[in-house]
């Protein structure tokens, strides 16, 4: 069987699955900010002092934490870094970053350890 009959099998296969359902639960997070954070965060960076955040959420969340919060402006632009293992990948990225005004950067921990040691 071919990688593409296995797809469109499996796709058959879910299809045939996902009739008629009815969902018992959903549910859904969310951590609010407290007062204050937001115009806080908007005053630390509008007088030029840079802002860390470390979270052990996924990329994704943290980029959308950053943004709610205001941590980056709504013009600023965000720099996703990607994963790195080399010194020689580290430096291609941060060259990449550098060459960006305005931007936040979003690494993640072992992209960061990977890049400091360089």
């Amino acid at each position: 069987m071919s990688v593409s009959d296995r797809v469109a099998q499996v796709a058959a296969v879910v299809e045939s699955l996902e009739r008629e359902m009815e969902l018992l639960c959903v549910t859904g997070v969310e951590d609010r900010l407290q007062d204050r954070v937001r115009p806080t965060l908007e005053l630390l960076r509008n007088a030029g002092i840079k802002i860390w955040m470390l979270t052990g959420d996924k990329l994704e969340t943290a980029t959308c934490i950053a943004k709610s919060s205001r941590l980056v402006s709504r013009t600023q632009g965000l720099h996703v870094f990607k994963a790195v293992v080399t010194r020689t990948d580290a430096h291609l990225e941060l060259n990449t970053f550098r060459k960006k005004q305005d931007c936040a950067l979003v690494i993640s921990g072992d992209s960061l350890e990977v890049s400091s040691t360089y």
